[in-house]
């Protein structure tokens, strides 16, 4: 086994704190320049051997996934808990299938040298190297290197319960008496939002939607604009809401947290397992929270109709859980991309996880809306009611003319389309870094 491992995951000139002749991983074989990779051994995944192993791991994924929740439904807190697999299962997708790829990826070495930006870390074995490099991408203010890192942890932050309150006090007067038809919409202006609001734009109606801000700046505008929405309510278009984590932690929660602590499952490292265990309790008490101060915003309201654009993690799937009791009707639209991949197991794993929450849900009284032949084909497939809305592919898949008008073109033009995800997560139907750079050199130069 070779002694030591320098790891970059961002260049930020780490390069230039490596001396000569070293071998160095990372994710890909362009963060590093042909300049910079001249004296030292630049070691990247296999793009060819990630891919084919892709299909494995997605199965492999599936199978520890269902493993958790066996084991975390046991726990007293969750005995009554209707959906745990659907609220959980995107998060433990990214998290499971991320450590197996970088697992596979990343060569073993006696100890690892970990250069982040001014940072290093000296780490003894190749998982706390991969333990290390997901708190980096946990922590990075990056909203791009992992959009779910806010509920990883739970703020005791007495600002939250007093934004908290003022915002529901504000909201209550600005529906107490209401007598116009009021709209739910999981986003502002997300996919197809703006083309729904406009179609339902009428003086009799009142639009609420979700902003999922973390930005007190932002916080406060919105504060702002139902105090100014409580006092002219002759002109109440559109008002927003927003959520944080409230600072109520009751027995149970406690109770939550023992449990976690002794979360072990055999085909993960102890080390990991408490680290993961450490992000679902948090995760799981900000869903409660959320679901908690959701349940006196709209207690006794009548929501004429809700729209979601997903009902994927604490926040969305709290609004789906508890509007439900006071929703009329709850749509959730398919984006229109989710297909039947029906060739093997691992397909059918795929479709499903992506589509969980955003193309389907378990929550009954959520009427499905599919906006694609495609999503139509995977919806019939897992048997699940749909209406069809918005068509977004008119024309018949079977009967598509691929002939090239244009052959006399002198240069040949590329369309590829492919999803790069970080850290080579949800393997199989996404791409990672490397996998992404090699499909278009071989497309280029086949």
């Amino acid at each position: 086994m070779k002694e030591t491992l320098y790891v970059i995951i961002k260049k930020n000139n780490a390069y230039k704190r490596i001396k000569k002749n070293k071998d160095v991983f990372t994710l890909n074989q362009y963060i590093l320049s042909e300049k910079e990779k001249t004296y030292i051994n630049n070691i990247y995944p296999d793009a060819e051997k990630t891919s084919i192993e892709s299909k494995d791991l997605i199965i492999k994924t599936h199978k520890l996934k269902k493993d958790i929740l066996n084991n975390i439904s046991k726990f007293h807190i969750f005995k009554n808990t209707k959906d745990l697999d659907e609220l959980l299962d995107p998060l433990l997708e990214i998290k499971i299938s991320r450590y197996l790829y970088l697992k596979s990826a990343i060569p073993k070495y006696k100890k690892y040298i970990l250069i982040n930006n001014k940072k290093i870390y000296q780490l003894s074995s190749k998982l706390e190297l991969i333990i290390k490099i997901d708190e980096i991408y946990c922590d990075s203010k990056d909203k791009n290197n992992d959009f779910l890192k806010k509920f990883y942890r739970y703020d005791f932050n007495i600002y939250n319960n007093i934004l908290l309150k003022i915002q529901s006090k504000l909201l209550k007067n600005i529906l107490k008496n209401n007598k116009k038809e009021i709209y739910f919409f999981s986003d502002q202006k997300a996919y197809f939002i703006d083309t729904i609001k406009e179609k339902l734009s009428d003086k009799k109606n009142i639009f609420i939607y979700y902003s999922p801000t973390g930005s007190y700046l932002r916080i406060i505008s919105i504060l702002f604009e139902q105090f100014y929405r409580m006092i002219f309510k002759k002109n109440l278009k559109e008002v927003g809401i927003f959520l944080l984590s409230e600072n109520r932690i009751d027995k149970n929660n406690l109770k939550i947290y023992k449990d976690f602590y002794k979360f072990r499952i055999p085909d993960l490292e102890k080390e990991y397992c408490s680290y993961l265990a450490k992000q679902l309790y948090f995760y799981l008490l900000n869903t409660i929270s959320f679901q908690k101060y959701l349940s006196t915003i709209f207690r006794g309201r009548n929501i004429s109709k809700s729209f979601f654009h997903s009902v994927r993690f604490p926040d969305l799937f709290s609004f789906s859980r508890i509007l439900k009791k006071s929703s009329k009707d709850l749509y959730l639209i398919s984006h229109g991309s989710n297909t039947i991949q029906k060739e093997d197991i691992s397909g059918l794993i795929a479709s499903k996880s992506l589509g969980i929450g955003l193309s389907y849900t378990k929550e009954k009284k959520i009427k499905l809306l599919s906006q694609s032949i495609f999503c139509d084909d995977f919806l019939n497939s897992i048997n699940l009611k749909y209406l069809k809305i918005n068509r977004l592919i008119k024309f018949d898949k079977n009967n598509i003319d691929l002939s090239d008008s244009k052959k006399n073109e002198s240069k040949t033009k590329i369309l590829f389309i492919g999803t790069v995800k970080q850290l080579g997560e949800r393997r199989y139907y996404f791409e990672s870094s490397q996998e992404f750079f090699e499909s278009i050199n071989r497309i280029y130069n086949g």
